[in-house]
C-alpha cells in the first residue's frame, strides 16, 4: 500500500466522520392517553423505526391523579426515608458520576431542536374550578416550554377544558433532531463544568486551611 493511498483513506474516512457528526439524529414521539377508552400508548421512532413501544396503565395514572397513589406511595417513602437513615447511606445524587450525567443530560436538552408539536389535550376533573385551574396551570407550562425549546412556530393545537365530565385526553406527536456533534459538545462542556466546581471547592478549602 502505497503512501497515498494511505492518505486518501484517511482523507476519506475524516469525511465520513464529519458527515456522520453533522448528521441529524431524528425522533419520533408520540403519546396516546384516553381516559373513556381506558388506553394509553406511549412509542419513541428512531429515524421512523419503533425502538421503544409502551402501553400506559390508564387505571393507575387516574388513581395518581386523584392523589390515591401519591398517599400509598408516601407512605412507602416514609419507610424507605427511616432505613436510609438508619443505614447512614448518602444519597444517591451526591455522587460525582450522577452529577455529571445530570449536567450531560441538561446540556443535551438545550440543543434539540423541534421540527414538529402537534398537541392535542382535554382535561376534565369533574369541578369546573378544579379543571379551569389545571387548563390555565398545563396552558401556561406548555406555553413556557415553547418558548425555551423555540418551538411555537412549528406547535399546532393546544389544551381544551372539560367542565362536564371527568376525562383526560392527549394525543400528541412530535419530531425532535439532534447531531453527534451537540452530543460530543455537551459532553466536553459537562467535563469542563465539573472541573470548574472542583476547582471552586479547592480555593474553599484552601482559604479556610
Amino acid at each position: 500500500m502505497t503512501a497515498n493511498t494511505i492518505r486518501m483513506t484517511y482523507l476519506v474516512l475524516a469525511v465520513i466522520f464529519l458527515h456522520l457528526t453533522v448528521m441529524p439524529i431524528t425522533l419520533r414521539i408520540a403519546l396516546f392517553v384516553d381516559t373513556d377508552k381506558n388506553c394509553g400508548k406511549l412509542s419513541v421512532r428512531l429515524f421512523f423505526v419503533p425502538v421503544f413501544v409502551k402501553s400506559i396503565n390508564v387505571k393507575r395514572l387516574g388513581a395518581i391523579l386523584r392523589g390515591e397513589e401519591l398517599v400509598d406511595g408516601g407512605a412507602k417513602d416514609d419507610g424507605k426515608d427511616r432505613n436510609a437513615k438508619k443505614n447512614g447511606k448518602k444519597p444517591a445524587l451526591s455522587s460525582p458520576i450522577v452529577k455529571y450525567l445530570l449536567r450531560f443530560a441538561w446540556e443535551t436538552a438545550k440543543r434539540v431542536r423541534v421540527r414538529r408539536l402537534d398537541t392535542e389535550a382535554i382535561i376534565g376533573i369533574g369541578d369546573a374550578a378544579a379543571t379551569a385551574v389545571a387548563v390555565g396551570t398545563l396552558s401556561s407550562f406548555y406555553g413556557q416550554l415553547l418558548a425555551v425549546t423555540d418551538s411555537a412556530e412549528v406547535s399546532r393545537g393546544g389544551i381544551s377544558p372539560d367542565y362536564d365530565t371527568e376525562r383526560i385526553y392527549t394525543d400528541i406527536d412530535g419530531i425532535i433532531s439532534l447531531c453527534f456533534a451537540d452530543i460530543i459538545y455537551a459532553a466536553i462542556k459537562a467535563v469542563k463544568f465539573n472541573k470548574r466546581e472542583n476547582k471552586t471547592y479547592a480555593r474553599y478549602i484552601s482559604d479556610r486551611a
